[in-house]
């Protein structure tokens, strides 16, 4: 392993995961349940990268190359017995180079990305503001996403850049971009989109 990086073992998914946002996840293949316990005993973070090729199970595929670090929040066994942990989105990462363990985990030589400069919601957005709160409120979202109230124009953009249906592209051009206005902007014309396609 290089020294010049920060290094994080991986947990790829089918979409990415976006700085201040909760998401539950359950554990069942051994790697896995390798990394979660290593998480929890040591209070260390892993990372989680959305797959640009591949499956969640099985071979190692091709990772996008921005990923978000994680901290596990909470865990439980679920009703199928198998582990369950929710996980919060933490710093942003770039990936740098990867290695893969005997067993198929993927560990990330990663670069960390500058936070986004925060800073009040203007009135222009005032309607991306009314539409998150719509959102928060029903059952299936509101523990995924932060109270509106404790949300900026980062966290504004993160929760419906999570949350909003659109493709991995443009969830991946959102976690990308390095200006939160830039991003609530992008949404503005993809919700836009939404309502009238063409």
């Amino acid at each position: 392993m290089s020294e010049s990086f920060d290094w994080l073992p991986l947990f790829p998914l089918s979409q990415p995961l976006f700085p201040g946002l909760y998401l539950d996840l359950q554990i069942f293949e051994q790697r896995y349940i390798k990394l979660v316990s290593s998480s929890m005993r040591e209070n260390l973070p892993f990372g989680i990268c959305a797959i640009e090729e591949g499956s969640e199970v099985g071979e190692a595929g091709r990772l996008f190359s921005i990923g978000v670090e994680v901290q596990i929040t909470d865990f439980n066994q679920l009703n199928n017995g198998l582990l369950g942990i929710t996980v919060e989105g933490q710093k942003r990462f770039e990936i740098e180079e990867t290695e893969v363990d005997p067993d198929g985990l993927i560990r990330a030589g990663i670069k960390y990305i500058e936070p986004d400069q925060d800073e009040p919601i203007p009135d222009s957005c005032s309607g991306l503001e009314e539409l998150y709160t719509e959102l928060r409120n029903h059952p299936e979202v509101n523990r995924r996403l932060p109270e509106v109230e404790k949300v900026n124009c980062v966290g504004l953009g993160n929760g419906l850049a999570q949350i909003l249906p659109m493709s991995i592209e443009e969830r991946i051009h959102c976690l990308s971009m390095n200006d939160a206005m830039d991003r609530l902007e992008f949404l503005i014309d993809h919700i836009q989109t939404l309502s009238n396609p063409v």
